[in-house]
């Protein structure tokens, strides 16, 4: 199934990486004879790949040749500031929110888990056992306020985290921030239909590099009316504001800013039972929307070639087999319309995905789906060739023992990518967590990540891998702590530097449940 870049995995709650941006200091730039605090300035590196033409070949890196470390035309160490170049910045400034919600010490794109409506097959087949990070626990378990027939659990977020890697480069500049964030959680408790609405908002403030200082938000409501007991209808909208991680390994590109894009979709569905045979059909519409950045002297890049509406459809079959399993088929298309001309003609495209699979209890300690199938790709540009390839989408729970649950997620799918002249980038991405239950209030979650970024029709490369040791300590119905210590490692080829920046980072935050 090909999904927004906001997709991820509720294997990923603990699995936290860094912000990592570019130089920088905070200095006052005079404009029209004011002086603006906090102005950022930075190197007046260039990005190559935005002023390349394709099919040029890449200049030749410069290095120090004593050190053998990138260095710019100054003979400079890349990612060292100098305060002799003044940027000037053109137009006014531009206010950068972000998205970061849990884990809350985290600056990668996730989602707080929120369990689709759409979609109660796994639910509906009743599985035996419970995962260590869904089991309920009761005298840790917050009540949440009952408001007629909804349950409502709002929620407090606060943390401090240090980031040894702020800007993803070769010469690591360290900080710390801190975050607040406050949402809520609410869910019918109705014998028939359900409705479901849950939000928040998060802001970011770093002590030293301010430019990376944002503010995200989100709210989804989602509901299901049940016409009969074999037919039921859909609806779910939202709409928030995304930060892209700066190690994310389809936004290799020099930028001053965090890329931000904001995204709201909206989608109808029906579900019909039929015995033990179920259909699913869903359509829907969704826009993400790319704001301006600015290049690393200061001026304003327009981001809005990646700006597009997708319209998207899914048909899925399920037939029960052997008990609590189901065979699935399932086909998803969606039509990608961006809106500069020169992005339609590079980037318009009819995606293709179909799958097949199995789902439910898979053995008897072994719970989620799996199914593999094919991806197409077809541009609207003639002279494009078409892309056919594998595809999977997976997500596994192996009951290990009742204490211990080891997770495996994975996916294939179509993404856009930072650099202008790139028509997508085919992104995979394998996750893998182990989560054990010390006791009963204290649960620990080791988790590696694997990502792959591969370039349509281009030699640029880029991977990212991640492993990230984190703790829930429950200390009582309303308080969380969460320490969280993490590492990661890009690598980039096929760039103008082949480059291989790391980052860590170490954080604690508490939760305060209602």
């Amino acid at each position: 199934m090909v999904r927004s870049p906001l997709a991820g995995s509720a294997t990923l709650l603990l699995m936290s990486t860094l912000a990592m941006p570019a130089t920088a200091q905070t200095t006052q730039t005079p404009r029209s004879g004011a002086s603006v605090p906090g102005r950022l300035t930075l190197p007046a590196q260039s990005d190559p790949m935005a002023t390349r033409q394709p099919g040029t070949p890449m200049p030749p890196p410069l290095v120090d040749p004593q050190t053998g470390r990138p260095v710019d035309a100054r003979g400079q160490p890349m990612g060292v500031a100098n305060t002799a170049v003044d940027a000037a910045p053109s137009g006014d400034a531009i206010s950068v929110p972000a998205y970061i919600p849990l884990p809350s010490g985290s600056t990668q794109q996730t989602e707080v888990p929120t369990a689709r409506v759409a979609d109660r097959a796994l639910s509906a087949l009743r599985l035996p056992g419970e995962t260590v990070l869904t089991r309920r626990r009761p005298g840790y378990d917050a009540p949440g306020l009952r408001v007629g027939g909804m349950v409502v659990r709002p929620y407090i977020d606060a943390g401090l985290a240090y980031d040894a890697n702020v800007y993803a480069e070769e010469n690591p500049r360290t900080d710390v921030f801190a975050h607040i964030l406050g949402g809520f959680d609410a869910t019918s408790d109705w014998g028939r239909h359900r409705a479901v609405l849950s939000g928040f908002i998060r802001r970011r403030e770093y002590a030293r590099y301010t430019s990376e200082n944002t503010t995200t938000y989100r709210v989804v409501t989602a509901g299901r009316y049940d016409a009969t007991s074999h037919i039921s209808f859909t609806s779910e909208a939202s709409h928030q504001r995304i930060q892209l991680e700066r190690s994310a390994v389809e936004e290799v590109s020099s930028l001053a800013l965090p890329s931000i894009y904001d995204l709201t979709s909206g989608q109808l569905g029906t579900r019909i039972e039929y015995g033990s045979t179920r259909l699913t059909a869903t359509g829907g519409v969704a826009r993400t929307e790319f704001r301006d950045n600015r290049s690393l002297a200061g001026q304003i890049t327009d981001q809005r070639f990646r700006t597009f509406t997708g319209y998207s459809g899914e048909a899925r079959i399920e037939h029960d087999v052997w008990g609590t399993r189901a065979v699935y088929g399932q086909l998803n298309v969606e039509r990608r319309r961006f809106d500069l001309a020169e992005a339609r003609q590079r980037s318009n495209a009819d995606v293709y995905t179909l799958t097949a699979g199995l789902r439910g209890a898979l053995t008897q300690l072994i719970r989620g789906h799996a199914g593999v199938g094919v991806i197409r790709v077809d541009f609207q540009e003639p002279s494009a060739p078409s892309i056919t390839g594998l595809t999977f989408d997976t997500q596994l729970d192996w009951l290990v023992r009742e204490r211990t649950t080891i997770s495996l997620s994975g996916s294939r799918e179509v993404r856009t990518a930072a650099q202008q002249d790139a028509r997508a980038a085919l992104f995979t991405n394998v996750t893998l967590s182990a989560s054990e239950e010390v006791r009963r209030n204290l649960i620990l979650t080791l988790g590696l990540r694997q990502q792959w970024t591969t370039y349509v029709n281009d030699i640029r490369r880029a991977s990212l891998t991640g492993v990230t040791l984190g703790a829930n300590w429950l200390l009582d119905r309303h308080w969380t702590i969460k320490p969280l210590i993490s590492y990661l490692r890009r690598t980039d080829r096929g760039f103008n530097l082949d480059l291989g920046p790391e980052d860590g980072q170490v954080a604690v935050s508490a939760t305060y449940r209602f």
